[in-house]
């Protein structure tokens, strides 16, 4: 098992707060193998302690659909909660038991028990835990593999064929089974499958969608769309010119799906000297460019977008809350907040040729703030000027600075 340290050192930090962890993200992603790695742990750094860990999608525990179900698997397992013992409890995909969360509350209330639960459907998770556990927990995003991560999931040393790898993850993208997955050819079954499987068992069964054609035909377009503003109604336009038909409210509907599913991750305009929110549009980036990359033609694969999926994936990895910029008509690819931190980035493939460079930097000489601003490319030179620090991309995704 390789550690993803990032995650696990995440809940250990947690591990003496007063909260639940809550881990989510897309479908194989990786949740339930750093909650094994997290149950590892404590199994070697707290011994005895109670550990219980249950998996919903396990043949095992198939039959738990039913908050009644899981009350007495608890009572099974674990017996009645001593005052004077700590119990960790830790339940994978929580959401497929009906209920879960007045166990999960119930839970909760005894202090002597720590809880991880994970999910893979953001509605199902944020309504229970808003009404139910509001103040009560920290969420904690999974993502397919950082670069980084892919490199030591593939036990690269040489840095010298970095440049190759990095193709290598645009091109597949960074699931854990795929990085795994011996040939190209393996690869792409892999993602058709996952795809497949996200599709139609998390969003046209679950929303009981009738037109799944429509929904592919939408999928696919948003997955070509991405890191540019899309805009419903002229999506309908476009639609219906075409001879098709749709409506706003469908649209919505399978965006939202999408977003929910955590296949893709909304990216809000801003003006940046207006300093408020734009309403018209919204960018979309997702999850795993592998997934996209089966999905949309090889014309529209377009290198400059996977490079930008690839550092507003980084940038969310490292807590930033993203949203992408305008400052006098120019746009600025994103414009990355935390608590005491904000940065502007550009993305280009390259920024030798002048033209290119004039364009890429004149956004961010418009900003008149003093927080820092970036350039990322594929160049190896370093081209900073006028207080913009132009950076190689693949060494920002390592942090090697």
């Amino acid at each position: 098992m390789i550690l993803r340290d990032d995650y696990l050192n995440r809940l250990i930090a947690y591990e003496e707060a007063d909260l639940i962890r809550v881990l989510t993200g897309i479908r194989r992603s990786g949740k339930s193998t750093i909650l094994e790695m997290y149950r590892n742990y404590l199994s070697q750094n707290h011994p005895d302690e109670t550990i219980l860990y249950i998996n919903f999608e396990d043949l095992s525990h198939i039959n738990i659909r039913e908050k009644t179900d899981l009350l007495k698997l608890l009572k099974d397992e674990i017996g009645d909660i001593i005052s004077n013992k700590r119990y960790h409890i830790l339940l994978d995909e929580i959401q497929l038991v009906k209920g879960w969360e007045e166990v999960v509350n119930g839970l909760y209330s005894r202090k002597n028990v720590k809880l991880v639960i994970t999910g893979s459907n953001a509605k199902l998770l944020s309504s229970e835990l808003s009404t139910f556990l509001a103040g009560r927990y920290v969420e904690i995003k999974v993502l397919p593999l950082s670069f980084a991560e892919f490199l030591k999931f593939k036990g690269v040393e040489d840095k010298e064929d970095l440049p190759k790898h990095f193709q290598s993850f645009l091109e597949y993208g960074s699931f854990p089974g795929t990085v795994l997955s011996q040939n190209e050819n393996l690869k792409r079954d892999y993602l058709e499958g996952l795809y497949s499987s996200i599709l139609i068992r998390d969003i046209v069964s679950r929303y009981q969608i009738r037109d799944a054609g429509a929904l592919q035909s939408i999928v696919s377009f948003v997955f070509e769309m991405i890191g540019r503003p899309i805009v419903v109604n002229n999506l309908v336009n476009t639609i219906k010119s075409a001879g098709g038909s749709t409506s706003y409210e469908t649209i919505n509907k399978y965006i939202d799906a999408l977003l929910e599913a955590f296949v893709i991750y909304p990216v809000e305009m801003y003006d940046v000297k207006g300093r408020k929110k734009l309403t018209a549009g919204k960018r979309y980036y997702i999850a795993d460019t592998g997934l996209r990359n089966i999905r949309v033609s090889p014309a529209a694969k377009n290198i400059g977008s996977l490079l930008e999926n690839a550092v507003y994936l980084e940038l969310i990895r490292r807590g930033y809350r993203v949203y992408a910029g305008n400052v006098d008509n120019c746009e600025i690819d994103f414009i990355a907040e935390k608590p005491g931190e904000k940065i502007y980035v550009q993305v280009s493939m390259s920024i030798l040729d002048e033209n290119t460079k004039e364009r890429e930097l004149r956004p961010l000489n418009l900003i008149n703030d003093n927080y820092p601003k970036y350039v990322l490319t594929l160049d190896d030179y370093d081209l900073s000027e006028n207080g913009i620090v132009h950076r190689n991309m693949i060494n920002f995704l390592l942090r090697i600075l």
